[in-house]
């Protein structure tokens, strides 16, 4: 699964929907009742769900303020070899500029 999918999967399910069970588009929702061209449809469709992922995805690709502080305290904190290698601090990292970012929301660790 790819990232766009997981953000896609993480938003169906916090408005109370399942990923899996959205349809895929309008013809597919329009033949499950039976060929209803002309009625009103409210629920979101899977590409609903992946348009939304793209455009968080596109919101993340620019850190705030409070991400590159998170990243430059954390990161003179610690050092490299100590974490596990240069992927395990990437990791590590990209998870503390994301707390940065959520601090602002009050949701940060």
């Amino acid at each position: 699964m790819d990232m766009i999918e997981k953000i896609a999967r993480e938003i169906a399910g916090f408005l109370g929907d399942s990923f899996d069970l959205a349809f895929d588009s309008k013809s597919d929702w329009t033949k499950e009742r039976g060929g209803e061209p002309f009625r009103d449809i409210n629920m979101p469709f899977k590409g609903d769900y992946l348009d939304a992922a793209i455009a968080v995805l596109k919101a993340l690709r620019e850190p705030t303020p409070a991400m590159v502080d998170r990243f430059v305290s954390r990161a003179l904190q610690v050092s490299v070899h100590s974490e596990g290698g240069w992927s395990d601090y990437a990791h590590n990292q990209w998870q503390a500029m994301i707390d940065g970012a959520l601090a602002g929301e009050g949701k940060g660790e």
